[in-house]
């Protein structure tokens, strides 16, 4: 809890929309989220196989992490601040 913003990003993603052509999409919406209001949700590593950390820029990092067959893909981002790095947004894209 001591390295989460004061708020967090959080990504939601709706449920499928079919469209009048038929063919179903989902929409992503952010919310933020207030550090006294999130929960910790311990992950399993066993459940992801493919882990990837990307530098979004110089002080913001994405760590994307996914199952092979399960359906899990987490997109987890920090940024640094004072040489520690912070929680600073959550989507959990799972199917």
């Amino acid at each position: 809890m001591s390295r989460i913003l004061d708020s967090v990003i959080v990504v939601y993603t709706s449920d499928i929309i079919v469209d009048a052509d038929g063919n179903g999409y989902t929409e992503n919406y952010e919310a933020p989220i207030a550090k006294a209001d999130w929960k910790v949700k311990k992950l399993e590593k066993k459940e992801f196989n493919n882990w990837e950390i990307r530098e979004i820029e110089n002080d913001i990092k994405e760590l994307t992490m996914a199952g092979k067959q399960s359906g899990v893909h987490v997109v987890i981002e920090f940024v640094l601040r004072d040489g520690l790095w912070f929680l600073r947004k959550y989507g959990d894209y799972s199917t």
